[in-house]
């Protein structure tokens, strides 16, 4: 992008030198356009219609990008508004899977009883 500024700069301080009028005629009689002016207006509107693209193509993403920061904080909120109630659980708990991750077993996990000791939960009592 700063090589498309500098281009844009150095047509303009071409313009700014050269002797045509505002018009792009040359300052002769035969009233003809200048090529040069014609290739400069071209290539800088080409650029333009590139940078044009770009922004568009950004736009899109931010726009996407918000859509799943948004998915994301409802997944977030969902999750957190769980609540868990293991105190009767006994022996292999069947967890919940992902998409694409492999079902998994889990044993009841090591617990502190009352008196501090630490134990199993299926063993308190």
């Amino acid at each position: 992008m700063e090589n498309s500024w500098r281009r844009i700069l150095s047509v303009e301080s071409r313009l700014s030198a050269s002797s045509t009028d505002e018009s792009g005629y040359d300052g002769d009689s035969s009233g003809e356009r200048s090529p040069w002016l014609f290739q400069a207006t071209t290539k800088i509107l080409t650029e333009l219609e590139k940078l044009a693209t770009s922004q568009r193509r950004i736009e899109g993403m931010l726009v996407n990008l918000a859509r799943t920061s948004e998915e994301h904080r409802e997944h977030l909120k969902m999750l957190r508004n769980l609540e868990f109630d293991c105190s009767n659980v006994q022996g292999p708990v069947e967890l919940p899977t992902l998409p694409g991750v492999p079902k998994a077993k889990s044993e009841v996990p090591a617990v502190l009883d009352p008196t501090g000791d630490l134990g199993r939960a299926d063993t308190l009592g």
